[in-house]
């Protein structure tokens, strides 16, 4: 089982998204590996917005970090080593 207290400090996790991405390589991904913690919607945006999405996934430390909707993950497992895959996008 997932232990979301541990996401929220900081875990690799291989997640799958319910959509395609394209991100800055011009590729399109739908799996992506990095260290994850659960951000809330107010500490994103400033204030906290109507609607069923309060909580993210902040995949990445820096400014090269994606933020995905809670309510877009389909699939999260926890992955301490960085897998291999030509479809997996690696976020540092």
């Amino acid at each position: 089982m997932l232990d979301i207290q541990a996401v929220q400090k900081g875990t690799p996790l291989l997640i799958q998204s319910d959509d395609w991405m394209m991100l800055s390589d011009g590729a399109n991904y739908m799996r992506f590996w990095g260290i994850c913690k659960v951000v809330e919607a107010k500490d994103i945006f400033g204030f906290k917005p109507s609607g069923d999405t309060n909580w993210y996934l902040q995949i990445g430390s820096n400014e090269g970090s994606l933020i995905i909707a809670g309510c877009r993950i389909h699939y999260a497992q926890v992955c301490k080593e960085i897998p291999t895959g030509k479809e997996i996008a690696i976020i540092n």
